[in-house]
């Protein structure tokens, strides 16, 4: 189970795209609580942020099955897509740890 939050925007717009913020490591997608400041009403549809395995009260890795691949935080970006708005385009985010999972999904 993944913790999924999303900002209020002033003006979404159904049709523009989404923005999905990963947060780095020892942090939480709450850090990106601001963003919506300075987001143009009217230029996206939402924002949202996931908190990563462990972090929040997303579900911790169980690294006695296997370590952790990027491709399990890509799937992870692909999860927290699908369950914030199923269809649509998305603008993704991420900070550090979160950017390399944001960068690989976009890949």
């Amino acid at each position: 189970q993944l913790e999924l939050g999303e900002a209020k925007l002033p003006d979404p717009s159904p049709s523009s795209p989404s923005i999905l913020a990963v947060h780095p490591s020892g942090s939480s997608y709450k850090q990106f609580s601001g963003l919506s400041d300075f987001i143009q009403p009217g230029s996206c549809s939402g924002l949202f942020g996931v908190n990563m395995f462990g972090y929040g009260l997303s579900d911790s890795w169980n690294i006695e099955h296997r370590r952790q691949t990027i491709q399990d935080q890509v799937m992870m970006v692909a999860s927290a897509a699908a369950a914030a708005r199923p269809e649509g385009s998305w603008h993704l985010i991420g900070h550090s740890m979160g950017g390399g999972a944001v960068l690989a999904a976009a890949a």
